[in-house]
Formats: structure tokens, sequence, C-alpha cells
């Protein structure tokens, strides 16, 4: 069998098990232009410097700091990899550990994503609560808003602040908020903007409907958290199940040359590793389907 074969069944698995470890989480817009970026003193158009859009944008989203050197340990260690596969078993190996590499780096990313947005989620009760006591004591949305850069209610209250910033601009409130909205594109942050809106908009008792918004937002928060903790059980069977014949190989081929020889080298051996790779991608994908069937 060709040599693309195991590569193709080890980008399968790969892929899978993105889907199986990413976090269920909102998504935010991955429609944001984010520039390639490169580390300072690099040379303009540097090839090994130069920062993809995909992984910058990923780097943010679970907070990686900087991104420029996460960037270059991992093209390092895709490329340590690939030199230790050829050691133990030629080309093909050298390909199969490449892909294995960049598919962790790739499910790190996917476990450690939206970070920076959880934070922001857990935030915005919180900063809606400020809201609330400023307008009962006899603020309005506005000057509310514009009180947020004063206290440290979490990331929400900076964003928050700047809805007020923009409206001393010239900007309106509904179109700060739509600003804000399309920035963060999650369900809290659109019924922030909604309560707000409507407060600042009615005039009459913006602190309750606030209130109420915040309240609720807690609610769905504790669910998710529920249905988080009864999800960590089978997702971690699920990664276990997939990861443990994939760690079996590894050793065996660690340690008896003659496993490597067989697996990497000779047709028959390969054959044995594409069925392998793409029976366990396709068995993560069966039960990971049944996994969300169930939370």
């Amino acid at each position: 069998m060709s040599a693309l074969a195991p590569m193709a069944a080890a980008g399968a698995v790969v892929a899978v098990l993105a889907v199986v470890v990413r976090p269920d989480h909102p998504r935010p817009d991955r429609r944001r232009p984010v520039p390639a970026t490169a580390a300072p003193g690099a040379a303009p158009g540097s090839a090994f410097r130069a920062v993809p859009a995909w992984f910058a944008r990923r780097a943010v989203d679970a907070d990686l700091a900087p991104v420029e050197r996460w960037w270059t340990g991992a093209r390092l260690a895709v490329a340590c990899a690939a030199l230790g596969g050829w050691r133990v078993g030629g080309p093909t190996a050298s390909v199969v550990a490449g892909l294995g590499a960049a598919g962790a780096g790739v499910v790190v990313l996917a476990a450690l994503g939206h970070r920076r947005e959880d934070r922001l989620v857990r935030s915005v009760p919180e900063a809606l609560d400020a809201v609330a006591r400023a307008c009962r004591a006899g603020a309005s949305v506005h000057q509310a808003l514009r009180g947020l850069a004063q206290v440290d209610v979490g990331p929400a209250g900076p964003l928050l602040a700047e809805v007020a910033t923009r409206v001393d601009r010239g900007r309106s409130l509904d179109g700060a908020l739509a600003d804000l909205v399309a920035a963060h594109p999650v369900p809290p942050v659109r019924l922030a903007a909604v309560a707000l809106l409507v407060g600042a908009e009615t005039g009459a008792a913006p602190a309750r409907a606030v209130d109420g918004v915040a309240a609720t937002l807690r609610d769905h928060a504790a669910l998710d958290r529920e249905a988080q903790a009864l999800a960590t059980q089978a997702k971690a069977s699920v990664a276990v199940l997939v990861l443990a014949p994939v760690g079996f190989g590894a050793l065996a081929v660690a340690g008896d040359p003659r496993v490597a020889t067989f697996l990497f080298r000779e047709p028959a051996g390969m054959a044995c590793l594409a069925v392998g790779l793409v029976l366990d991608a396709l068995g993560a994908w069966w039960m990971h389907r049944l996994v969300r069937r169930r939370r």
C-alpha cells in the first residue's frame, strides 16, 4: 500500500480527536480578520517568524501569549517528532509522527480554546449587577456603563465601558451595543445588550430589567456547568478508548525494532496501520456522537 494511506488515516484521526476533545462552548465569530503577526525584530515576510491567522486566532482565544513564541515552539515540536519518526521507521514513520505532533497541537488549542470568551461570559452577570446598582442609585444606563471603567467586574466591565465611550463620541447606544455583539456573538452578551437597550429606551425601572437578565444568565451558567460535569466522565472514557491503541502501538514500536520495520516499511504493515487508524477514527466519531446525544 502506498505511504499516502497511513498519512490520510492519521489525518482522519487528528480531525476526529480535535472534535472529540473540543469543549462545547459558544464559538466566537471566526470571520473577524486577524492579520498574521511577526515576532519583534523579524524581517518582513519572514516565513519562519510569521504566524498564520488561524493560529493567531486560536492562540488568542486560548490566552496563549506571546503568540510568536508558541508558534515557533509548535513548529520545532513537529520537526523533532518527524526527525524522531524518521530515525525509528523511515519516511512513513516520519510522516505519521509529524502529523501526530501537529494533531496534538491542534487538539491542545481546541481544548484550551474559548478561555477568553468563557471569562467574558462568566463576568457578564457581575457587570450587569454593577449597572443595576448604579441605576438604583439614580444613574442612567449610559452613566452606569461609564462607571464600569472604575470597578473590577471582569472582562465584561471594560467592554461595556467602551460602549459608553463610543456613545460619548457620537455613536448611538443601539449602534455601540450592536458593535459589541458583533465582536462577541455569544448569547450572554446578546441578552445583556438587549436588556441595556430596553432599559435605556424605556427609562422605566432599568435596574429591574438588568437584574432579571443577570439572574437568567446565572441560571443558564449553572445548567451549563451541570451538563459539562455529567458529560466529563463520558468524554474522558472516549479519549482513553481512542488514545489507548495509539499509545500501545507507540510503545510496541519503541520496544521492538521489528514492529517498526513491519508497520512502516512493509506493504502489509502499512496496510494494517492504515486500517487500524481508520477504525480508531470511526470509533472516536461514533462514541462522540453517542455522548452528544446523551447530554
